[in-house]
């Protein structure tokens, strides 16, 4: 029905529960939560909330993204908001997209360019590891995402053995 659902991951990570329904649908994105410690020059600092629900080995990968939680003092219910902002942006600048949600995705998927670091004693994620548990493909970027629409830098459809293709992340 072209709607992209942007759903919390959930905030129950402490007590070992997985991301739910509807956040683990596939046509939906989950957001985590990351503290962002308010430092916006130093990205080394922030840090995964170990509260943010995460993959626990069975289903598919989820979150998504990530997101800040603590801009307004809340949890993923804080960070899916800030998602949906981004899409609205996304949006604004290409409507056409309204009618591809899996586009949207796809894009807001491609602007994450770093991982945050993780609670205390847990593993460290990376980006050459693609998408991982706590962080899926990682910190959600709207300049990026904007880059990635302005620059036409997507595209959909089938790929056949026979093609090559080249896809590029705009620079900043």
């Amino acid at each position: 029905h072209n709607v992209l659902l942007v759903c919390s991951a959930g905030n129950e990570a402490l007590s070992n529960t997985k991301v739910r329904s509807p956040a683990m649908a596939y046509n939906s994105v989950a957001v985590g939560a990351y503290n962002e410690k308010k430092t916006p020059t130093n990205k080394a600092d922030d840090q995964m909330m170990n509260y943010s629900s995460y993959y626990h080995g069975t289903g598919c990968y989820k979150p998504d993204i990530i997101a800040p939680a603590n801009v307004l003092g809340g949890g993923t219910s804080t960070s899916a908001p800030i998602v949906t902002g981004i899409v609205a942006l996304m949006l604004e600048l290409k409507p056409s997209l309204a009618y591809q949600p899996h586009v949207i995705k796809a894009i807001l998927l491609a602007s994450c360019q770093r991982k945050v670091q993780n609670p205390a004693g847990v593993t460290a994620e990376t980006m050459a590891q693609g998408i991982t548990d706590r962080q899926g493909a990682g910190a959600v970027d709207a300049w990026n995402a904007i880059c990635i629409i302005s620059q036409g830098q997507y595209g959909y459809g089938t790929l056949s053995s026979e093609e090559t293709r080249h896809f590029v992340q705009p620079l900043y």
